[in-house]
């Protein structure tokens, strides 16, 4: 008898941490050094992907799944392509197994961007006060996003359009995704049009 109530107490211990493991995991990524930790790692994974250096100093995951990454930072070449001091990402998961992503926000706070080359007919260069943008829906497969909304606030940016007529022998791949913005808003900004030769 002794013997089936501990077999049965062993089981009930198993069977309990396999139901609670995904939970405790979870409740993981609300600690700061765990946070610190996952945060150092996107970086490396981004910079590998993108060929630029990119750093993070902090990530915060706040409740339900709030992303802050504060001075984030990515470089190429020795110039800065984006700092900014804080990005909020709001992500509505729900619907990650059928590939779409929900972001009901992306916030970027004090920033600056250069795209210098990275895209070969326009260049993007200035200073953020505030970009928010809201999304309907980010399909992976499709590769195609659209955006609710997006409001620029005390922002100086400036883009350049190079000329068309100019034959560009450089080699770079297409940018693959489409995305449809339903609104913007520009508020005590400055973006100024310009063409290159």
């Amino acid at each position: 008898m002794e013997y089936k109530r501990k077999i049965l107490k062993w089981t009930g211990i198993c069977a309990l941490t396999v139901v609670l493991l995904p939970f405790m995991m979870a409740a993981m990524l609300y600690i700061p050094f765990i946070q610190n930790w996952a945060a150092h790692q996107a970086a490396d994974m981004a910079s590998e992907e993108t060929g630029m250096n990119i750093s993070i100093e902090r990530l915060r995951i706040r409740f339900p799944l709030d992303i802050e990454l504060n001075n984030l930072t990515a470089t190429q070449a020795g110039d800065t392509v984006l700092h900014t001091d804080t990005v909020i990402v709001d992500l509505d998961l729900s619907r990650i197994f059928t590939c779409h992503i929900g972001i009901d926000a992306i916030d970027i706070c004090t920033g600056a961007i250069n795209t210098r080359d990275m895209i070969a007919q326009l260049r993007l260069k200035g200073g953020l006060g505030k970009l928010h943008l809201e999304a309907e829906d980010i399909d992976l497969d499709k590769r195609h996003a659209i955006l609710s909304g997006a409001l620029l606030d005390r922002c100086n940016l400036a883009i350049s359009m190079r000329d068309t007529s100019i034959v560009d022998t450089t080699e770079s791949k297409p940018v693959l995704w489409s995305i449809d913005v339903n609104d913007i808003q520009i508020l005590r900004s400055r973006v100024e049009f310009r063409t290159v030769r």
